[in-house]
């Protein structure tokens, strides 16, 4: 008991530590870098939080193309980044000019075009901010692991993650897949807290962050169906008490309410999420069609993602690599399937976050597989990191068992 107690205190400290160390460190040698298009675009983009706080959601910019294109959470983030270094964006010219140039003028052109309008502070601040989400996501991840199981399974989650040059690589750069990933580990931190505790305020963080995931990044829907089943799941094992179907109506409400009002484009809100839900279709096969991927065989895309998925966790011996990472992960995932079928009924914490996985997982190879941009593999991150922490644990335990259970 006393030594589960001091895991509880040191391990979050240990995997704040290294993450700021190794994120920071990161950061500092690429702060500098000249800026890219999509940095440029999210910068552009923190507008909204102008026309947000002050109150202006009948604003023309709601119905321009950029609100339309992505949810408003992260463009509030690097509008707070944008302000803290003294600017502010106002209107949308700059993003209107970008979307007119980025693909008609020379990339040269371009490159200085994005330079005089964006300062090297602004640039900096949201590159500090992104890194800051990628600390949160990775003291998330840590509690993921910790309520699911036990704090060395957190701990090992977070170090796999914190090794993985794929999550290193994007720190220093503004895109909005380390906030979506923080916002979304810790509702499923909530998420399982409230079904093996029941307790109303985590029931409550559960419902607010469901909101604010879906105004984070569409693919935040996610949420949705992975919240529903831990509904399912909660009111089935409570045999339909009062408590769990009052508790989950709470769930379901707030969760749609603080979507409705974080994003102004959905005070219409099947009109604004269908508006949103086609734009990014039509924008998806366009950039497939563009990149010339539409029609990339799907082996060569599945070797693709994971060559980047476990270079990182590899061997190289006699020019022979041993992808090690690979086979952890098959063996995290075997366990964990035992587990659910040995634990009979009583892993519902772990069916939710393996259900979260896989739906996180396939969204991000069939978007990766249509672009073979990196950044869509990124989300994939913090469930490998868990199933390759989960076969390090067994493999190291005498305990025949099957622990993770709610």
């Amino acid at each position: 008991m006393v030594k589960s107690r001091v895991s509880k205190k040191i391990f979050p400290l240990i995997v704040l530590v290294l993450a700021v160390t190794l994120f920071g460190l990161q950061l500092n040698r690429h702060i500098d870098d000249p800026i890219r298009a999509d940095e440029a675009a999210w910068i552009f983009s923190s507008v909204y939080l102008d026309h947000y706080m002050a109150g202006e959601w009948n604003h023309p910019d709601w119905n321009h193309m950029d609100a339309i294109d992505h949810p408003p959470v992260v463009k509030y983030y690097y509008g707070l980044a944008v302000k803290s270094a003294g600017e502010l964006w106002k209107t949308t010219d700059d993003k209107d000019w970008w979307f007119r140039s980025s693909q008609k003028i020379s990339p040269m052109t371009f490159q200085s075009g994005m330079e005089e309008r964006i300062s090297w502070p602004v640039l900096r601040s949201c590159r500090i901010a992104v890194a800051l989400a990628a600390v949160l996501a990775s003291l998330a991840l840590y509690f993921l692991g910790s309520a699911v199981w036990k704090p060395s399974f957190g701990l090992a989650s977070s170090i796999f993650f914190l090794s993985s040059q794929l999550v290193l690589y994007f720190v220093p750069i503004v895109e909005p897949d380390f906030l979506l990933i923080a916002v979304t580990l810790l509702q499923a931190v909530f998420l399982v807290r409230w079904m093996k505790g029941f307790g109303w305020w985590d029931a409550l963080m559960a419902a607010i962050l469901v909101g604010i995931a879906i105004d984070t990044k569409l693919s935040g829907l996610i949420q949705v169906p992975v919240s529903v089943l831990a509904i399912s799941v909660v009111i089935f094992q409570r045999r339909f008490d009062r408590r769990s179907i009052l508790q989950s109506s709470v769930i379901v409400v707030i969760g749609f309410v603080v979507m409705i009002l974080l994003n102004p484009t959905l005070h219409s809100p099947v009109d604004g999420l269908v508006k949103m839900v086609e734009h990014r279709y039509m924008q998806a096969v366009a950039v497939s069609q563009l990149s010339g991927l539409a029609n990339i065989p799907i082996v060569d895309s599945i070797i693709v993602a994971a060559k980047y998925l476990f270079v990182d966790f590899g061997l190289i011996v006699d020019r022979v690599w041993l992808p090690f990472g690979f086979i952890l992960s098959l063996i995290g995932g075997v366990y964990l399937v035992y587990n659910l079928i040995s634990a009979k009924g009583r892993s519902g914490s772990v069916l939710c976050v393996i259900f979260m996985a896989l739906l996180w997982g396939l969204l991000s190879f069939y978007s990766f597989s249509k672009t073979l941009w990196l950044r869509y593999l990124l989300p994939t991150s913090p469930y490998l990191a868990m199933v390759m922490g989960c076969a390090v644990l067994k493999l190291l335990s005498r305990d025949k068992r099957p622990p993770i259970s709610v």
